[in-house]
C-alpha cells in the first residue's frame, strides 16, 4: 500500500521499505551537547529539524519517525510530547469543523533558532 507522507518526500510503501529523501540527520551541536534531553530526545530533535520547511516546521507522523528509528508510533508520541512539556519543540494541531486533527506541525523551540540554517 502506498501513503502520501510529504508530497514529492516520502512515501511509505510498507514497515519493510521506508524511501526518505533526506541524506542525513542534522542534529545541531547545541542538542547534541544538551544535557537535559536523552539520546532518543536528541535524534528526534535531529530527524524534526532534518524534516523542516523553509517556513521552519515540520509534519512527520509518529509512524513515519517510528520505523526510521525502529521504536513505535506510541514511543514517539511520548518522546514528542514530553520535548513538547519541556519547551524543547513547540506542536501547532491543525483541526477540521468536527474537531479532528488533521495535521501536527512540529517546530523547534526559538532556544535553538541559531543552531541551524537552511
Amino acid at each position: 500500500m502506498k501513503t502520501q507522507i510529504r508530497p514529492g518526500v516520502f512515501e511509505e510503501l510498507g514497515e519493510e521499505f521506508i524511501e526518505c529523501k533526506i541524506d542525513y540527520v542534522n542534529i545541531p551541536r547545541d542538542i547534541l551537547v544538551d544535557k537535559q534531553l536523552k539520546c532518543s530526545e536528541k535524534i528526534i530533535m535531529g530527524m524534526i529539524i532534518s524534516f523542516m520547511t523553509n517556513d521552519r516546521q515540520a509534519f512527520p507522523s509518529n509512524k513515519l519517525l517510528g520505523m526510521m528509528c525502529s521504536l513505535s508510533a506510541s514511543r514517539i508520541s511520548a518522546i514528542v510530547n514530553s520535548l513538547a512539556k519541556r519547551r524543547f519543540l513547540d506542536i501547532t494541531l491543525v483541526k477540521n469543523e468536527r474537531g479532528h486533527t488533521i495535521k501536527r506541525y512540529l517546530t523547534p523551540s526559538l532556544r535553538y533558532e541559531n543552531s541551524f540554517s537552511f
